[in-house]
Order: structure tokens, then C-alpha cells, then sequence
């Protein structure tokens, strides 16, 4: 989950970083991890990138300079943005997971 705050010049340009410029349907696999035995590209989940909630808000919630946040576990990420105040981004952008696993399972 990647949450941008800024002005909306940079936001729009990591939006289109985010859902044009990267290319999300490769697998990041090396030829060296295959051949020593690694996780094929048909066992990998696909990865995707989709805007869950874009607009303006009365201020930051995340105060500070640019950096990354990385947890371990759904319930550690969820209380970071608890913290915050926007647990709700969480929940929404778990929802949209859930609804896209169970669309791709129904497409099989």
C-alpha cells in the first residue's frame, strides 16, 4: 500500500509513475532463481497497481520527510495508520484486494 501526500503536480506525476511507467506484469524473477531452484513466474501472484481513494484532505497526516514504512503483518500495518487517522485507507484498500482475489478466482 503506498499512501502519497503532496502537492498535486507530484501527485499526479507518481500517479502516472504508479499506473503507466512501471511495469507491474513482470515478475521480477531472476535467471538465476530459477535455475537455483526459486519460485517460477506461474506460481507468483500477478501484481497489480489500482488507485483505491484520491482527493484533498484539510491537512498531512504524516508528518516529516519522504520515507518508506515497511510491516511485517496486515494487523502492524493497520495500527501504524490507526496512529494516523486513516485506518479507513487501510480498510478500503484491503477490500479492494479481497474483491480483486475473488475476481480472479472467478475467472477461473
Amino acid at each position: 500500500m503506498v499512501v502519497v501526500e503532496g502537492v498535486s503536480k507530484a501527485i499526479r506525476r507518481y500517479d502516472k509513475l504508479m499506473t503507466r511507467r512501471v511495469d507491474w506484469a513482470s515478475t521480477g524473477l531472476d535467471v538465476a532463481d530459477d535455475a537455483a531452484g526459486g519460485s517460477s513466474a506461474a506460481e507468483a501472484k500477478p501484481n497489480a497497481c489500482a488507485c483505491v481513494w484520491a482527493g484533498t484532505t484539510a491537512s498531512p497526516a504524516f508528518e516529516g520527510a519522504f520515507r518508506f514504512e515497511t510491516f511485517r503483518s496486515h494487523a502492524s500495518a493497520r495500527a501504524r495508520f490507526e496512529q494516523v487517522g486513516l485506518a479507513h485507507f487501510f480498510d478500503a484498500a484491503a477490500g479492494a484486494e479481497a474483491a480483486a482475489d475473488e475476481a480472479a478466482e472467478a475467472e477461473e
